[in-house]
């Protein structure tokens, strides 16, 4: 969530003429937006606490949230959530009371046609024939968006970019050999795939895993049954501001996502941040992956573990390596924190 901070940081500083205003919560999944020190006190930026009525679930509501918008009278109000969440809601309920007069703005990762239930379907309805812009994070959603009936305008851009300050290259050395998957351990980041890819790879491999999800104790019991203690770790998801330091570790990152009937990779930020490190990267072909790579990686098909196999053995040629590591620096410039958070500015200015 540090992305979200930095982008509107990276507006501010670029045009101080505009007024730019934050409303965040104060935590996402238990998880502490930004450090600190960047408490209330900030000009600019609106702190709520995100309440769940239901556990991980739609149905969220940013409290307090009114005021701030009639404090605000925005001009302008780009809601950086599905069309379809309980909050994107409550803030077009708060636009009509007390910014009548504004434009709206919503963003969507949603690359899978799906229906809604209901409520969801009527939120998403109602923001959909409210926006005047919409922003999906990658081209599959704005397919999405087209067939939804969604005739206005979209741009398809993610919701930050890369601070290539924090991500680079910050090692003299690289074990070319230690592999890195920073993600959700769950089936559909396509964890079990790895290990069973990993297994078929020599003692000089080594994996890091960063990450919490419902299959971390399974992949521990069967790392332990493999007997493969002494050459994987796995650590806690760790705040963003440490991903550099734990991403330079690695020599190789692998995103092996697999689709489910309601979800598929929407973009892969990790593969964008390992980039700008210099490492290079290995994704399935689970929606927008191939998109983020191009050639500036290795795709294989999702699911294909004796291909991802094939594809870790390729980054043993030195050559090959480089190559890919050269159209990764040049791929990344795409999606800067300067260059995302600009076409976002300019499309709300136009919209």
């Amino acid at each position: 969530m540090d992305g979200y901070y930095e982008q509107f940081e990276t507006l501010r500083k670029n045009h101080p003429e505009a007024k730019i205003e934050l409303i965040i919560p104060y935590s996402f999944n238990n998880i502490l937006i930004v450090k600190e020190k960047k408490e209330k006190k900030e000009k600019g930026v609106y702190r709520s606490h995100l309440i769940y009525l239901k556990k991980e679930s739609a149905l969220s509501l940013y409290i307090p949230l009114c005021k701030y918008i009639k404090q605000s009278k925005p001009n302008i109000i780009y809601i950086d959530e599905e069309p379809w969440l309980l909050s994107t809601a409550q803030v077009l309920i708060a636009a009509k009371f007390y910014a009548p007069k504004a434009k709206i703005a919503i963003f969507t990762w949603e690359n899978i046609e799906r229906n809604q239930r209901f409520p969801l379907n009527i939120i998403e309805r109602a923001a959909l024939k409210k926006a005047e812009l919409c922003i999906a994070g990658n081209k599959e959603a704005e397919r999405v968006l087209r067939k939804k009936g969604f005739k206005k305008k979209i741009i398809s851009n993610p919701q930050w970019g890369i601070n290539l300050e924090r991500f680079k290259k910050k090692r003299n050395e690289t074990n070319e050999k230690t592999i890195g998957f920073i993600g959700r351990i769950t089936a559909s980041k396509g964890i079990e795939d790895l290990i069973e890819a990993f297994k078929e790879l020599g003692k000089e491999y080594k994996l890091i895993i960063i990450g919490t999800g419902d299959l971390e104790e399974k992949i521990k019991r069967e790392i332990k049954e493999k007997q493969l203690e002494k050459r994987v770790v796995i650590k806690s998801a760790v705040p963003y501001f440490e991903l550099p330091k734990h991403l330079n570790e690695m020599g190789i990152i692998i995103l092996p996502s697999r689709t489910t009937k309601r979800w598929k990779e929407q973009l892969g930020h990790i593969l964008l941040e390992a980039m700008a490190c210099e490492i290079p990267v290995i994704g399935s072909n689970s929606g927008a992956i191939p998109e983020v790579i191009e050639d500036a990686g290795l795709i294989f098909k999702e699911g294909d573990v004796k291909e991802l196999v094939q594809k870790i053995k390729e980054l043993e040629n030195k050559k090959r390596r480089e190559e890919l590591i050269k159209k990764a620096k040049e791929r990344v410039k795409e999606y800067t924190i300067e260059k995302v958070s600009e076409k976002t500015y300019q499309a709300l200015l136009a919209c």
